[in-house]
């Protein structure tokens, strides 16, 4: 990396043949994307007061911060205060970052840019004039929009990248509405170029696009999405958390790392609740909404943690999403929505178990109740799962809706997995023919990601982020040993919370 003028220059390394972002050119994104926030923070005055951007999550009020009072806002705990920050920072390397030197902004011009990248603040032209420019239509993004275990994706694009053409297939998303946004708000139209240009580099051979204008946009998207987060009245617009979902797909394509990517669906969930359930009226907002359930499910799981959406408040929104009556599966059918609802109580009753079998405080449950509410799960989702296998048509590579079912069929028979090893640890009945039951739903995931195959880009892309649920029972099913009417030991309960890469109460967050 050379310097130029004051101005530092990111090479592509021979390693990374263009495709990837090392960590210290992220670093060096956000040490020149946040150059102007701090120029104009010494130019206002306000240089070293605390930042109102990071806020704490007032969820009993649902009302945005906006309208709390300043000491209220001061009050937030350290973990409030780590607010969403579009990145994988942390709050140290925040404060570091903005005490960068003053430079010129001049000096950022000196990277020359192709006719079709528009300048930062000029967008004035449509989706369809970026994608005549660029060759890639934002719309055709969708399946990218469905991440939701990070090492699955990564290693899924990790070792051929141009593997992202296979999931070209517009699939109805919160994507199809950005051709009404593009052009009003500035950190949305940032992400959408950061993001049209990652595709380019990905499906282009190597070297063939610039990797230092890769680099400059996106370290643009994300100064500007910091900038209108740090802002009172634009934090809780749609556009800006729709650019941090556009953000989120930047940061899959470019591989960064699983911490990052948990960073982010920890900051947007946070970005969720700050807005309240108020402000996801409309079709954008709802859309959304929804594509998020899977992420913030799974990194509930993952953090042994409840999900605040199995809330009433927010179960009436998920609902209210529901478009069609109508027994054909889509995205917001009743079906669809009816599944994403009840995997939003998967979270806390895979914590309540955990806390059972450490001996963990678990909120005034008892142990008969927690049981009665897993076999209520279990249930609803069986009957679920029945309904929506008999959807699949003889030749699914014909069906436009395809992908949905094979992913509804896919999450289902995990949550089925985990239900019966969860009843199971809780020391019920029958406990050999639970076992028996989460060995056969691993299974069937394992025999659905066979009959797909590779040659279907799109459905491998779906059912390889399922894999990792039936891996988890398979590898530790010879050491499941349990004893009739006892729970499990806690040392076997850790074994499989590893394989799944789960933290427990023994090893927290």
């Amino acid at each position: 990396m050379a310097t130029h003028g004051g101005f530092e220059w990111i090479s592509t390394t021979t390693a990374s043949h263009g495709q990837g972002v090392s960590k210290s050119d992220r670093l060096t994104i956000r040490r020149q994307a946040i150059k102007r926030v701090s120029i104009a923070r010494r130019q206002s005055g306000n240089h070293g007061q605390i930042n109102l951007g990071q806020f704490p999550v007032f969820i009993r009020s649902g009302q945005p911060w906006v309208h709390c009072d300043v000491p209220r806002i001061l009050e937030g705990s350290r973990d409030t205060r780590t607010a969403y920050t579009g990145s994988s920072l942390n709050t140290k390397e925040i404060v570091a970052l903005r005490t960068e030197g003053n430079k010129d902004e001049a000096q950022a011009r000196l990277i020359s840019q192709p006719s079709w990248i528009s300048p930062l603040g000029t967008h004035q032209s449509t989706i369809d004039s970026l994608k005549s420019r660029t060759g890639v239509d934002i719309l055709g993004l969708s399946t990218l929009t469905v991440s939701h275990i990070y090492h699955a994706v990564s290693d899924f694009l990790s070792l051929h990248p141009n593997r992202v053409k296979l999931l070209h297939e517009p699939r109805q998303s919160y994507l199809q509405h950005i051709s009404q946004r593009y052009g009003r708000t500035k950190c949305l139209d940032c992400a959408v170029d950061a993001l049209v240009l990652k595709v380019r580099e990905a499906l282009d051979p190597p070297g063939s696009t610039c990797h230092t204008l890769v680099v400059a946009s996106i370290g643009r998207a994300l100064h500007t999405l910091q900038s209108a987060i740090k802002d009172p009245t634009m934090c809780v617009e749609s556009d800006v958390l729709c650019a941090a979902e556009v953000f989120s797909i930047i940061e899959v394509l470019s591989l960064p790392g699983e911490s990052a990517w948990m960073h982010h669906i920890s900051g947007a969930a946070q970005l969720v609740q700050v807005r309240g359930t108020s402000r996801f009226e409309s079709d954008y907002d709802k859309d959304m909404l929804l594509s998020l359930v899977g992420p913030i499910v799974c990194e509930a799981i993952r953090k042994n943690e409840t999900c605040f959406l199995q809330q009433r408040q927010w179960q009436e929104v998920l609902k209210s999403s529901e478009t069609t009556a109508t027994k054909e599966i889509s995205e917001r059918s009743r079906v669809t929505i009816l599944f994403r609802r009840l995997m939003t109580f998967l979270p806390g009753l895979f914590r309540d178990v955990s806390s059972v079998c450490y001996g963990c405080s678990c909120a005034g449950r008892t142990v008969p109740s927690l049981i009665s509410d897993i076999c209520s799960f279990y249930e609803k989702m069986r009957q679920l799962y029945h309904y929506v296998k008999v959807q699949v048509p003889s030749s699914y590579s014909q069906s436009v809706g395809i992908d949905l079912v094979y992913e509804i069929l896919a999450t289902s028979l995990g949550a089925l997995s985990m239900a019966s090893r969860l009843m199971n640890v809780l020391g019920i009945a029958m406990q050999d023919d639970l076992e028996q039951a989460a060995l056969v739903y691993a299974l069937e995931i394992k025999m659905l990601e066979a009959d797909v195959g590779p040659s279907n880009g799109r459905l491998s892309f779906y059912l390889s982020q399922k894999g990792s649920v039936a891996d988890s029972v398979l590898s530790t099913s010879t050491v499941w040993r349990t004893v009739p009417g006892h729970v499990i030991e806690a040392g076997r309960f850790e074994m499989w919370c590893q394989a799944l890469q789960r933290l427990t109460c023994n090893h927290p967050f």
